[in-house]
Parts: structure tokens; sequence; C-alpha cells
């Protein structure tokens, strides 16, 4: 890969969502569903801009209650941006829509989660979103 050549699979800055208002929306308004470790709530946005086509937004949130270290804290978030970096181009929708996503991580207490439950919970979800939305 050249330097001036763009990186495939990337999760952008804009794509973290950190507006306070965007975020009551998805909790107020978005659909609910669960898939083991993962809950997440999702919000369908219409985009007029084609420009920014197919850059869904997403936020991560893990409970300090049930992860009471920040280490383990910060890598579990590292692992959701990871997997959602590559696996955000299986969504599949028109050009002029996007998902905002909510992604909470609530597994049972003293369970040890790996990064592959994370992996198989988001394909789960995405299958999910596309098979809803098509």
């Amino acid at each position: 890969m050249t330097m001036n050549s763009p990186k495939k699979n990337t999760l952008r800055k804009h794509q973290i969502l950190r507006n306070q208002k965007e975020i009551d929306e998805i909790f107020n308004k978005g659909e609910r569903a669960a898939f083991y470790p993962l809950r997440f709530i999702a919000l369908l946005q219409e985009n007029p801009d084609k420009c920014t086509a197919n850059k869904h937004q997403f936020i991560f949130f893990v409970a300090k209650k049930i992860i009471p270290l920040a280490v383990n804290r910060n890598k579990i978030k590292r692992w959701l941006r990871e997997v959602f970096r590559t696996e955000q181009y299986l969504l599949a929708l028109d050009a002029n829509k996007f998902f905002q996503i909510a992604v909470i991580f609530s597994p049972k207490k003293k369970h040890e989660v790996t990064i592959n439950d994370i992996r198989q919970s988001v394909r789960a979800y995405i299958q999910f979103l596309n098979k809803k939305n098509n």
C-alpha cells in the first residue's frame, strides 16, 4: 500500500458519536436488540449529503459497575472499535442512509469474554439489521 492510497477498513473520528443530543435521540427513538455479550440500540438516519454516505456512527459503553478496572474497560472499548472497524462494511443500505448505533457491553458478572465473542455478536447483529432493512 502506498502512502497516498486510502485505508479500506477505517473508523474515522467523525464516525464516533459525541453529540449529547444525538446520543439522547438514539436512546429515545432507537430500536433495541441484544446479542450476548452486547446490547445494541440503532437509529436509521437519512443523509441528504451523498459525500458522507455509508458512514455509520457508533458510540461504545462499558459499565464501570461490571468492569471496575479502567484498564480492562479501555481494552474492551478497543476491541469494540476494532471489530466495528472491520465489520462496518457488511451493513448494506441505500446511499443516502446510515445508522447511528449505541453498543453496550453487558456480560454476566464473572464471565470471561474474548474478542471472538464480541466479533460473533457484532456479525449476528449486522445480519439482523440487513435482514430487517432489506
